[in-house]
């Protein structure tokens, strides 16, 4: 049998394998029920015996003055089959005591034989899936759906289905299977399944049967009149003739006594008609006729068929959404009360796709009307709001629970709830129809903590107590239990509160007739009360509790208060009412003195609740029908200086003046905004003007002018983040007729990124009585004051010393360089960039251009290093550099300096302390560690020529420590030496040809050695001047953030001259390197753009002189001794050579004979 197994499949999945989303919530922070009139504590539920589906059918029975509550255990074992295998079966519980329940006899016998086989199997049956009843002493219909039969010839196994009826105080049963017929096979009657769906009418004449598994499972209608059968006692029993009397086997055609619907066309296979049955007069003949639930039907958006008591088909009623089960439950009321009954219809897994939470099959309910024509073309709609909580599964008729004439009823959606537990909503009906919002919500866990699927059948419609008021069964078979709860009789409360003195409603303030406590004279008037109720099976005295609230629409600040209870507006009393009698009182009350709203009515309201009785007389408490108001209200209104009418219509008009037509940002100038506004209508009430403060703008205070034509109060509050930073003004309570109120608003600017490019203001007047709609066009003003910017900057610059003197024997000049203190003397530049205003400056860039190398390399291959940048710039001041990659390139030890207390004195002069240290350095007199500090002054003037920023700034340097002095003892003048210029700057006079190694001559500057650039102007480009020139330079780009009126930031620099290039490059002459600075404002406050504002540039030239060594000898090379002592020897020679030649070394002796051969002789022989 595939196809009994599809269906099997398709019916669990919307029975007890239903996969459930349980939401985590703790039930203290959820409403368990919300009340009205079914009463949850009395509660009485039938627990059946475990996994019998004990509850999955229930239904309400009157039989013989005794109420019964009937239950379908599907899944049962019989006490009276032994022989079978949870056939399942049908229990009679009481209505007083829990758990008091007994299986009805329907069936006594296990499987039928015929000569000693066996014809049917009833294990397994299902039978209790379905139990009715047909009202007081009626009968009873019980179905086994799944019950099988061994067809004709016993060959086949055919699940078509059998009911039994059980009449006479279960006294009497009949079995009714109309589907045992020749007619075998699913393509047939073979599996109708017949009972899965079933009802009786009122008076238990007409069993209407629905098979839902004939011909191919489109489904199958069976009418069966009861009386005819039983009143002919033909049970036309073509087959098995033995069998008991009672049974009812294998009707024919032929029979007078049962209608059936025929075989529909093919596009209605597996569309499961009879699925849902519910009996009701929808043609007029006061005959019953029946809706049919078809949830597969009409291309599986699911269809409701109603048909005549003969099954004739009436009307078809189409869904809307596929898949959505439309037509899986019904029950039928008169809803709004026009005689007519009405069809309430179940698509339990309808879901909305517009969902925002993406919930599935929360379940909707249809409320069809019937027309008088007995048409079905108006229906409401409702829908359940938990995620798979399958809103519409069950549904029942309730009757009228709380005895207003418009019949109720009850959803039930088993797995809504807090832990999906299940839910039971219960709907009332109206004059209009179903009231959407639903008067009580029962939930599973109010009942047990251990229950589910509660409401997955429901039963109601009948007094099972005698209090005059229908009751609810909700079954909830997966926990095998069924609940009986009880509905408490409803009180109806008719209330009249009314100020009965005041004339035409109004109350004159002008008129004090009472007086308080402090003798203080107060206008005063009566309040009266008159009550009365009714409700059937209310007790014929109950005690009320009643609340009285004065001046209720203005709760935080009230002004009518009760005269015996000075101060109080609010008033408890509990009055004592008899049934059907009114009963009247009354409470003096009295108005506030000096009342501020004038013009909002005075409103007493009026809320009254049951006392619960101290000595019950009876299990249920009354309850007040929550469907009619539980407040009673009257209202008075202040009499006002308006005409007869009693109404002011006013007309205020608003001039503000515009302080001017742009504000300069950093000035110190207040914003005065002028309002005035005047009354040409008659008196406004409350009136006040709202003036939004603009961002950037501090409110200051007001001032009344006084020339107003009227005295007109005026009272301005500060305005805070409370009030959206508005100022109120209050200008007259009320504001009479062609007032005038003049007064000014002051503001103080401030300074922040909130304010914008301009001070927007929007101001309005109102009051709290209303102006003609035509009238309210001058009632709001709005303008704007631009805000202007002007600031510039000044860029100034200063070396530490304006010339250095360079003794190249003081540096090394070969080999590898250890320490900063061996390449060569100190250069420092320091920039000051300064915010001239009045406005101050968001964003600017500066850009310094550094000389580090001359162009080309070293014999050695190395970088010719020029001003050898020591450390990464130092900023003081708003402001930061990026990471200079070439600083100290040589990895050179470097002194630990630290800047110290630099200040920038009004009069141009910048003082720092600068603190050096060092360890293990070579060299002379002061380089052999420790530290040393000196003080130094840097003077900025601003007078004399050069390159300045305005061609005006001039820059000296005094050295306060000591005097300047050279190394040779001698200062040499700036007018006699020569010298070079060598700069950063791309319009630098000294360029260097590659090529030829040659350079240009500069002009000197002896007496200005920084240059102070001008102005860019339209000629000059950024571009152009961020050009190194002949050196390549390092490009240092820095940053400037808010930068306010008059402050600076420095940019500090630390390097040294590379000696060996200055020999190398330049030999004994002097030498002007320079640095450069170019800073551009980027951003502007208030989005001004800067566009308009030129960069400047500034440069610093610092002088390196040569001066020789004196104090040392000149090296004479040896070869010159050498050559010199060679040359001596030579000419020695031939000196003596020449004199050899002129007989110099030749000896003249004189002749023997003469007298100069005679020997000497002294005087001695004389």
């Amino acid at each position: 049998m595939p196809k009994m197994d599809q269906f099997v499949k398709q019916a669990s999945a919307l029975f007890p394998s239903l996969v459930v989303l349980v939401s985590f919530y703790t039930l203290t922070s959820f409403r368990i029920t919300q009340g009205f009139n079914i009463d949850i504590p009395s509660v009485i539920t039938h627990n059946g015996p475990g996994g019998s589906m004990f509850g999955f059918s229930v239904a309400q029975h009157h039989d013989s003055n005794t109420s019964w509550i009937l239950v379908g255990a599907p899944t049962a074992d019989s006490n009276l089959q032994a022989t079978l295998r949870k056939p399942g079966a049908v229990y009679r519980c009481s209505c007083v005591h829990k758990n008091s329940c007994q299986q009805l006899p329907f069936d006594r016998q296990g499987n039928n034989m015929v000569e000693g086989k066996q014809i049917d199997e009833k294990s397994f049956q299902w039978f209790g899936a379905t139990v009715r009843s047909s009202g007081d002493d009626g009968i009873i219909l019980a179905c086994a759906p799944r019950y099988i039969w061994f067809s004709t010839n016993r060959k086949r196994r055919d699940p078509v289905g059998t009911c039994f009826v059980a009449k006479d105080s279960f006294t009497e049963f009949t079995e009714y299977s109309p589907c045992r017929t020749s007619r075998w096979g699913y393509h047939r009657q073979g599996s109708c399944q017949l009972g899965l769906g079933g009802d009786i009418d009122s008076d238990g004449r007409r069993i209407f049967l629905g098979a839902v598994g004939s011909w191919y499972w489109q489904g199958q209608m069976f009418m069966i009149d009861s009386r005819k059968t039983e009143s002919t006692g033909d049970n036309r029993v073509p087959f098995y003739q033995f069998l008991q009397p009672g049974q009812v086997y294998s009707q024919s055609s032929w029979s007078r006594d049962i209608r059936w619907t025929k075989e529909g066309p093919s596009w209605d296979d597996d569309s499961y008609l009879g699925y849902s049955v519910a009996h009701g007069e929808f043609s007029g003949d006061n005959e019953s006729d029946v809706a049919v639930g078809m949830p597969r039907g009409a291309n599986l958006t699911g269809k409701v068929v109603i048909y005549s008591s003969d099954l004739t088909n009436l009307h078809n009623i189409t869904g809307e959404q596929i898949g959505a089960y439309f037509g899986y439950s019904l029950c039928v009321l008169d809803m709004d009360g026009d005689g007519l009954d009405d069809i309430v219809v179940g698509s339990p897994m309808y879901t909305d796709f517009n969902d925002p939470g993406m919930k599935i099959e929360t379940g909707r309910i249809y409320v069809i009307y019937q027309t008088k024509r007995h048409k079905f073309r108006k229906w409401d709609s409702v829908d359940g709001t938990a995620h798979k909580g399958r809103f519409g599964l069950s549904l029942t008729s309730l009757g009228d629970i709380n005895k207003d004439g418009f019949n109720d009823f009850a959803v039930g959606a088993p797995y809504d709830g807090v832990t999906g537990r299940g839910a039971v909503y219960i709907f009332q009906g109206s004059s209009t129809g179903v009231r959407k919002e639903f008067t009580q919500v029962i939930y599973g866990e109010s009942v047990s903590q251990g229950i589910s699927t509660f409401g997955f059948s429901l039963s109601g419609g009948k007094d099972l107590d005698g209090n005059q008021y229908p009751d609810l069964l909700v079954g909830s078979y997966d926990s095998d239990s069924v609940s009986y709860f009880r509905s408490k009789p409803v009180v109806r409360v008719k209330s009249k509160l009314s100020f009965s003195s005041a004339l035409n409603k109004q109350v004159n303030l002008e008129e004090k007739g009472c007086t308080l406590r402090d003798l203080t004279p107060v206008t005063c008037l009566p309040l009266s009360l008159c009550m009365e109720y009714d409700g059937e099976g209310a007790d014929d005295v109950i005690d009320f509790n009643v609340q009285y609230n004065l001046d209720s629409k203005k709760s935080k600040d009230p002004r009518m208060f009760f005269l015996n209870q000075e101060g109080r507006n609010i008033l408890n009393e509990t009055v004592r009412l008899t049934k059907r009698k009114q009963h009247c009182t009354s409470q003096q009350v009295y108005l506030r003195p000096h009342i501020r709203d004038k013009l909002t009515s005075l409103e007493a309201e009026l809320k009254c609740s049951m006392r619960e009785s101290r000595y019950q007389q009876r299990d249920l408490q009354p309850v007040i029908d929550v469907t009619t108001s539980s407040a009673e209200k009257d209202s008075i209104s202040i009499q006002k200086n308006c005409g007869q009418d009693n109404i002011c219509v006013p007309d205020l008009r608003l001039k503000v003046s515009q302080p001017s037509k742009s504000f300069l940002m950093g000035s110190s100038e207040r914003i005065h905004v002028d309002v005035e506004v005047h009354n040409n209508g008659e008196d406004s009430y409350e009136s006040m003007m709202y003036m939004t403060v603009p961002p950037g703008l501090s409110y200051v205070n007001f001032e009344k002018k006084t020339d107003s034509r009227k005295d007109v109060p005026i009272l301005c509050s500060a305005p805070s983040p409370s009030t959206n930073n508005t100022i109120k003004c209050d200008i007259g309570n009320p504001m009479p007729t062609f007032a005038t109120a003049k007064f000014r608003v002051i503001f103080q600017p401030r300074y922040g990124s909130e304010v914008k490019s301009s001070y927007d203001f929007h101001v309005t007047v109102n009051s709290t009585n209303p102006e003609e709609t035509y009238a309210k066009g001058d009632n709001a003003k709005s303008f704007s004051l631009p805000i202007r910017v002007s600031t510039d900057l000044k860029v100034y610059g200063v070396s530490k010393e304006e010339i250095i003197q360079h003794n190249a024997s003081q540096w090394k000049q070969s080999g590898e360089f250890k320490s900063e203190s061996e390449i060569g003397p100190e250069v420092y530049h320091i920039y000051d960039i300064k915010c001239q205003g009045p406005s101050h400056i968001a964003n600017a860039e500066v850009t310094i251009i550094w000389p580090s190398y001359l162009a080309g390399i070293t014999h050695d291959g190395d970088s010719r290093h020029f001003m050898y940048l020591l450390e990464q710039p130092r900023v003081d001041g708003p402001g930061e550099c990026d990471f200079v990659e070439d600083v100290n390139p040589l990895g050179l030890t470097i002194l630990h300096r630290r800047w110290e207390n630099i200040i920038v004195h009004g009069d141009n002069r910048a003082t720092t302390t600068v603190v050096d240290s060092e360890e293990g350095l070579i060299g002379g007199e002061g380089r052999r560690g420790g530290s040393t500090s000196s003080s130094s002054t840097f003077v900025i003037s601003s007078g004399g020529g050069g390159y300045g920023d305005a061609g005006s700034n001039s820059s000296t340097h005094r050295e306060h420590s000591e005097h300047r002095s050279s190394s040779s003892g001698g200062y040499t003048q700036r007018t006699n030496y020569s010298s070079r210029s060598y700069s950063s700057s791309s319009q630098s006079e000294v360029s260097r040809s590659s090529s030829r190694g040659e350079y240009q001559e500069s002009p000197q500057y002896p007496y200005n050695r920084h240059r102070n650039e001008r102005a860019a102007s339209d000629d000059d480009s950024l571009e152009k001047e961020l050009r190194c020139g002949p050196t390549e330079c390092i490009k240092i780009r820095c940053r400037i953030h808010e930068l306010a009126s008059g402050s600076s930031i420095l940019f500090m620099l630390r390097s040294r001259v590379f000696s060996r290039t200055i020999v190398e490059e330049f030999g004994g002459e002097h030498v002007n390197v320079s640095s450069k600075i170019i800073a551009r404002v980027t951003q502007l406050p208030y989005n001004v753009d800067p566009s308009y504002l030129k960069f400047k540039k500034y440069e610093i030239v610092t002088t390196i002189e040569e001066v020789p060594d004196l104090s040392v000898p000149s090296a004479i090379p040896w070869w010159v001794y050498f050559l010199a002592a060679l040359a001596g020897l030579i000419l020695l020679l031939l000196i003596i050579y020449i004199l050899y030649k002129c007989g110099f070394f030749r000896r003249r002796r004189p002749g023997r004979g003469g007298p100069d051969s005679q020997p000497l002789r002294g005087n001695r022989g004389r």
